[in-house]
């Protein structure tokens, strides 16, 4: 697999694999918290690991930020459910 890397633009955390956009997280900061709205993949970058990877990173910036993490996404609060920090 190519170089995976991220970067925040606004709201949103894109993940690139080489040149192309493969996924994001859509997020919104609210009294101290970053709520995660909600979580993108393309079909062909499915069950490659990269949800973990977007996992770590957001909630590295989170940190980073000083916020707690929340989600209104199904996806990202079924694994905060069973992963509290």
């Amino acid at each position: 697999m190519e170089e995976v890397s991220f970067k925040r633009e606004g709201n949103s955390l894109i993940l690139s694999i080489g040149w192309e956009e493969a996924g994001s997280i859509l997020f919104k900061k609210e009294k101290g918290t970053l709520v995660i709205e909600k979580t993108l993949i393309k079909d062909d970058y499915r069950g490659k690991g990269l949800a973990s990877l977007r996992r770590k990173e957001i909630l590295s910036y989170a940190k980073q930020e000083g916020l707690g993490v929340s989600a209104e996404c199904s996806y990202a609060k079924t694994y905060l459910e069973k992963h509290p920090s």
